[in-house]
């Protein structure tokens, strides 16, 4: 089986796994070590005569080391016990196998930023100015040059809101996959680093039927209130997604933003 190095990491998720598996995996710990050492003195008078002196002195000595959890070897042990075991689906290589909510799967996928994390960064930036004019009475949101390039130009930033991305399955699957990542498990990565051709070792998180769709706008307006978006959505944060599209070289579709079935959200353990 390969070795797999993931740049991004979910450890909590992981070990909460592994323990629910009765997966037997090395853990953090502190260990001390108490060891009595016996000290003899002696002094010696010449080549033929020698006083020996025991002094039968006992030391005791603390000796305190710690093992640490190796993410990777974790990563590893964990997916390989759950194939060997038949727990975990392999979308990749069988995409027609039946997932339910709460099936592990792994998949291999172009992956890339959805709208909703892209479109959300320059939300995230506007909505100061957008209640400040809201505050004076205003409904024509504008901005000024100053406002604008301040909110195009400023590198995007990773903060607690969880990161969206959509999975391209390299097999023959027509379902949309959805994967929503928790930003802290970027592990040792950047979130440039999620792009392109990658696998994912998650759980399924949500099933949607043919019938059915999702919004994603919770995660284009991270930290809001249900009632608040509702509020906002209708008007002037469509019209920024609009816009937001409409700028060269941003190639966005905004009705992506909602998530129309059949389609799997998965909650992401790694990336590989």
């Amino acid at each position: 089986m390969g070795f797999r190095n993931p740049l991004y990491l979910d450890l909590q998720l992981l070990k909460n796994l592994a323990d629910y598996h009765g997966i037997d995996v090395p853990i953090q710990k502190e260990v001390v070590r108490k060891v009595a050492e016996d000290k003899t003195s002696g002094i010696g008078l010449d080549k033929a005569i020698q006083l020996k002196r025991d002094v039968n002195k006992t030391a005791e000595v603390t000796e305190t080391y710690s093992t640490e959890i190796r993410p990777v070897r974790l990563v590893n042990d964990v997916i390989d016990y759950l194939i060997d075991n038949g727990d975990l689906t392999d979308l990749t290589s069988s995409p027609k196998d039946p997932v339910s909510r709460r099936s592990l799967i792994e998949i291999e996928g172009q992956i890339s930023q959805s709208p909703a994390t892209l479109i959300g960064s320059f939300v995230q930036r506007f909505m100061p100015i957008l209640v400040a004019q809201a505050a004076q009475g205003s409904s024509n949101y504008t901005l000024t040059s100053a406002q604008s390039a301040e909110i195009f130009l400023t590198p995007q930033q990773v903060g607690d809101s969880p990161i969206v991305f959509d999975l391209e399955a390299l097999s023959d699957d027509e379902r949309r996959y959805v994967l929503i990542c928790d930003p802290s498990g970027l592990h040792g990565a950047s979130i440039d680093d999620l792009d392109g051709e990658l696998t994912v070792f998650g759980i399924v998180d949500r099933l949607i039927s043919e019938q059915s769709s999702m919004s994603l706008d919770r995660y284009l307006l991270p930290g809001m209130n249900r009632a608040l978006r509702r509020a906002l959505s209708k008007d002037p944060v469509e019209n920024l997604v609009r816009k937001f599209a409409e700028l060269p070289g941003q190639d966005i579709d905004a009705d992506s933003l909602t998530v129309i079935g059949p389609a799997v959200v998965i909650k992401p353990v790694a990336m590989y």
